[in-house]
């Protein structure tokens, strides 16, 4: 008999391994990896009869096959194969997410020790990598702000491996997930920044509770966190979105930046195309630019430098811009999604925060990083965003056993008794 559960943990670790190659060198393996865990669940559910498990997922593949249908027949700014490959990537980053939450992989103390070295293995050799400079970094990472990213999954990882069966994290495990969060530093990527000022946060500050119980001194340090916030990533934001290149806003320039104008674009193709956007393979997506959309020319952006036919390196250069693809439903179901997420977690820390105040730490910093990550980056839907879904699938999954009258061994029994879950073959 084949164990599903154990398949999900060998599946996670390699795919964190493989952070160090997937960008550049092994692109298909994000893809590979959706398509074998959307198998795994349809065997699951055929086999054992486990459907209801998996109830999100076949919403999502509901909702995404309107799309494709709508995106070859409602409208037609691409081709068949380009459309079904968009379909593909836009359900990267939820099919790990969902997939992990019905099986709920149970980790054992093995598994645990297994998952604190490839995620010290995985952080160390990148680290190394970014200390011999930005132009290496770039070599073996496609972009140094993606090393800086492995980093902060590693050491999100290290932290949901050692937590102990009482909640708690001992001191030289907090010691070396700063060390490895310090260590992303090298990157020098603004947005990183405000991820470690965040983790700083969570690791060492945060409490369940802390914004009901807000006097003088927890004031004091939330508007200094959103102060080193806004400092670490403004000059970042500044540039990418008011001034370019000039040291002040000029408004008569702001079409020769892409990036503002796929977002304005954005906005304008929700109204032009509602309420269900232009479809796949249309805009601001990699198949958009592999095979040109026909949509550019209609709002008149192959003529700007970056988005034209002959060089479309920044089409596809930041994921929101992409929902104008699924007009405001897409939008609506986007959110819909994150509070979804969040429920579980809220879940957790309502009910017992003592026991799970780090997994809802974790979680917490996963879907921060994803929403930041979106505004300038398509990480999302590529192999760090996915490793990040699987880890947050996971920790969403230990809410299904959270009661009100939970208990340690409750915890320590989610966290390493064996999933009875099996395909019979």
């Amino acid at each position: 008999m084949i164990r599903i559960d154990r398949i999900c943990i060998w599946l996670f670790l390699s795919a964190l391994v493989l952070l160090l190659v997937s960008h550049k060198f092994l692109k298909p393996v994000d893809e590979s990896i959706t398509v074998f865990l959307l198998g795994i669940a349809l065997a699951d559910s055929i086999l054992n009869n486990k459907w209801r498990s998996y109830i999100p997922l076949w919403i999502l593949i509901g909702i995404i096959s309107v799309y494709v249908v709508y995106s070859l027949t409602g409208v037609h700014f691409n081709t068949t194969r380009y459309v079904l490959t968009d379909a593909l990537i836009e359900i990267k980053p939820y099919v790990p997410f969902f997939v992990f939450l019905g099986i709920s992989p149970r980790w054992t103390d093995g598994d645990l020790r297994l998952l604190q070295k490839c995620a010290l293995f995985v952080a160390v050799i990148t680290i190394g990598i970014l200390m011999m400079g930005p132009t290496k970094a770039s070599m073996i990472f496609e972009h140094q702000s993606f090393a800086g990213l492995i980093v902060y999954i590693c050491a999100l990882c290290y932290w949901f491996s050692c937590i102990t069966p009482d909640g708690k994290i001992v001191n030289h495990d907090k010691l070396i997930l700063l060390l490895i969060m310090s260590g992303g530093l090298l990157c020098t990527r603004s947005k990183f920044y405000g991820y470690y000022v965040l983790g700083i946060f969570f690791m060492f500050f945060y409490r369940p509770g802390i914004l009901k119980q807000i006097n003088l001194k927890h004031l004091a340090m939330i508007v200094s966190l959103i102060i080193v916030f806004i400092a670490v990533s403004w000059k970042k934001f500044s540039f990418y979105f008011i001034t370019g290149n000039s040291d002040t806003l000029n408004p008569h320039v702001m079409e020769s930046f892409a990036r503002p104008v796929m977002y304005l674009h954005g906005f304008t193709i929700l109204y032009d195309y509602f309420p269900f956007g232009s479809g796949l393979a249309s805009f601001a997506s990699f198949p958009s630019a592999e095979n040109y959309s026909s949509l550019y020319y209609e709002y008149g952006l192959n003529n700007i430098h970056g988005l034209s036919p002959d060089m479309p390196d920044f089409i596809c250069d930041a994921f929101y811009p992409t929902l104008a693809q699924f007009g405001i439903i897409g939008v609506i179901l986007f959110i819909a999604f994150w509070v979804y997420a969040y429920r579980f977690l809220r879940t957790m820390i309502r009910k017992n925060p003592i026991l799970y105040i780090n997994q809802f730490s974790i979680g917490a910093l996963i879907i921060s990083a994803m929403l930041i990550e979106c505004v300038g980056s398509t990480t999302f839907v590529q192999p760090s965003g996915q490793v990040a879904m699987m880890l947050l699938g996971m920790i969403c999954s230990v809410s299904k056993s959270v009661s009100d009258d939970a208990t340690i061994e409750n915890v320590t029994s989610t966290l390493t008794t064996d999933n009875k879950k099996r395909i019979k073959i």
